[in-house]
């Protein structure tokens, strides 16, 4: 079988929790006899479209696809993040010549969400893996500022200011919205 898998970034570039954990996957599913390959996010420092696109490498043996964009190039960089046709091109293209049996979705950070559509529309069987809490909050831990815990996640789209402002620096929260005590 062969699997492959999508992560916001991975080694040797980054180590972190979603690292380690498809790292563990591609490691036990070679040793068992199965094809894994990775398809990682990396920030290109360029800003120009030559600059992007794939370089395949490989990891402790395993093939490595990193896909180096700047985000910041998007028209939208906050909302590219999370929807990026671009990116989403461009892993159903990769996934097209890497024929994997399934695709194991294990941070979609940075590549976007709108990359699971596509790959479903295309017939590839995903499965994801819910690491942290990316897709519903910019702190990626429901926790606020302070460490309490935020027990309504964005219920409502001024709620998630003060995060944003304390964990990004941008958005800061404008004056009091009327009605803002209520939400």
């Amino acid at each position: 079988m062969r699997i492959l898998f999508l992560t916001h970034q991975y080694f040797p570039r980054s180590i972190g929790g979603t690292e380690m954990l498809v790292r563990g996957l591609v490691t036990r599913l070679r040793a068992h006899g199965h094809e894994a390959v990775v398809l990682a996010y990396v920030e290109s420092p360029g800003n120009q479209m030559h600059d992007f696109g794939f370089r395949v490498t490989e990891f402790e043996g395993a093939p490595l696809w990193e896909l180096h964009y700047n985000l910041s190039c998007a028209e939208n960089p906050a909302e590219a993040e999370f929807d990026n046709p671009l990116l989403a091109q461009l892993v159903v293209r990769a996934a097209r010549e890497i024929q994997p049996d399934v695709v194991h979705a294990a941070h979609l950070m940075k590549l976007s969400g709108a990359v699971l559509p596509r790959l479903v529309r295309e017939g590839f069987p995903v499965v994801v893996t819910l690491s942290d809490y990316w897709p519903l909050c910019l702190r990626h831990t429901l926790l606020k500022p302070d460490g309490a815990i935020c027990e309504t996640g964005p219920d409502h789209p001024q709620r998630c200011l003060a995060c944003a402002q304390a964990t990004h620096g941008f958005a800061k929260p404008s004056p009091p919205c009327a009605g803002e005590a209520g939400l």
